[in-house]
């Protein structure tokens, strides 16, 4: 039975609510016990791993622009995809650890190796549930490698105070956790995929994911350089204010990323029109709800910050107000993404336009920081949210016809349309008016 959007993403929101609840105490905890020097290291190695679940996004929508539309080849996609997986950690890990052991200021790299093909796995194999609309499967690993991760660091904090390295072995363990419950999900496939030819898919795969994944990963950059360039012209402390500051306003997120992640697979198994309607009412919901959650952000976020972290993160509260003006509109950046990449088939587009928002964030970055600290790069991450979902908006209104009223300012039907369950035609595709 498929279940509604609405359902889904309902489960998908309090997965995260779950998760990123016992991760924020776990942070808190941490900011207590080892100050913003601590908070830093744990959240720097948070943010790196990202690396590996930007491919992993790249593979996914691979998963999903090849297998979508003929579903008889999900088996074979299942078996190119683990072997793409295991090459890339092979490439990949070895080099982070390396720098991590040789720069001092990088030893949150090794613990990063070790999680990368995890995360890599976890995040790839996502794509075959989000495909199949079970949605509910990837909240499950998610609570492992979130949920779970955050209440064995409170554990270990209350009890044995352990160092920051057991801190990021727990973190570690997390994704390791995530990854198995995704596999064991996917036994069908496993068998299946031994009696399948998998050199056609394997060689459509990759070329795709090549383009796919340098989006992601160049998407990841691009919100993200800012805080390898802190690490590497700030202090400690100043690296963790910033990216507690990044933490407090991307919560602004999980109502609109439930929603979002939970209508992927519909996008992907829909007709054109179809996924462009189905974008075009997530990128207005979204939009709505994170203007709301921004006017609140800006007026009690800095109070918050210090009343709960403590007075030595007070700066992170003054930088959450110069990034909520990029971080309203980037909560809807991931849809059009999406929707550009699988639907319209153009990852390549993407990748242009992720650099040239890699290179407002980076240069606008190192143009301030030195002059206004953690505050230059909080404007710099405005800019390049600004820019880049205005791109793609752009972009997507010339590809699909659909307005820019449509795009952004929402309607009454639109709160109803999630309720819907989608319909199954005669072909065996799914499709769903949301």
């Amino acid at each position: 039975m498929k279940r509604s959007l609405f359902s889904q993403a309902l489960h998908t929101l309090v997965s995260i609510l779950i998760g990123q609840g016992a991760m924020i105490a776990a942070g808190i905890a941490i900011s207590r016990a080892y100050g913003p020097v601590g908070k830093g290291v744990v959240s720097y190695a948070g943010i790196a791993i990202m690396a590996a679940m930007a491919i992993g996004d790249g593979l996914s929508a691979a998963v999903a622009r090849v297998a979508g539309d003929d579903q008889s080849r999900i088996p074979a996609a299942y078996a190119a995809a683990r072997r793409i997986v295991a090459i890339v950690s092979l490439i990949a890990a070895p080099p982070i650890a390396l720098l991590g052991l040789l720069v001092p200021s990088q030893h949150a790299l090794i613990a990063v190796a070790v999680a990368f093909p995890f995360a890599l796995y976890l995040q790839t194999m996502n794509g075959f549930h989000l495909i199949g609309l079970r949605v509910e499967r990837t909240n499950i690993a998610s609570l492992a490698t979130n949920a779970a991760t955050g209440v064995a660091m409170l554990v270990a904090i209350a009890t044995h105070r352990v160092d920051i390295n057991g801190i990021l072995a727990i973190w570690v363990i997390g994704y390791a956790a995530g990854a198995l419950i995704v596999s064991r999900g996917l036994h069908r496939l496993a068998r299946e995929a031994r009696s399948v030819d998998v050199g056609r898919t394997l060689r459509e795969l990759t070329q795709f994911a090549r383009l796919s994944s340098l989006s992601s990963l160049a998407t990841y950059l691009s919100v993200r350089v800012d805080v390898f360039i802190v690490s590497a012209l700030l202090s400690p402390v100043a690296l963790g204010n910033y990216t507690l500051a990044l933490a407090c306003g991307e919560l602004m997120w999980q109502v609109s990323r439930a929603i979002s992640y939970s209508a992927y697979g519909r996008v992907a198994i829909a007709s054109f029109e179809d996924g462009a309607a189905i974008t075009a009412r997530i990128t207005r919901l979204v939009i709505a709800l994170e203007v709301i959650s921004a006017v609140v952000a800006f007026v009690l976020g800095p109070a918050l910050v210090t009343l709960v972290y403590g007075p030595a993160f007070a700066g992170a509260g003054i930088a959450l107000r110069f990034l909520l003006p990029g971080m309203m509109v980037y909560a809807a950046d991931a849809i059009l993404t999406y929707f550009l990449s699988v639907r319209a088939n153009r990852p390549g587009l993407i990748v242009r336009i992720e650099l040239v928002t890699l290179s407002v964030c980076a240069l606008t970055t190192f143009a301030t920081v030195g002059r206004f600290g953690i505050i230059g790069p909080a404007i710099a991450t405005t800019l390049a949210y600004l820019f880049s979902f205005g791109a793609k908006a752009i972009v997507f209104a010339r590809y699909t016809g659909i307005s820019a009223r449509d795009l952004l300012v929402v309607k009454g039907e639109d709160f109803a349309a999630l309720r819907h369950a989608p319909r199954v035609v005669e072909s065996g595709a799914t499709t769903a008016p949301l």
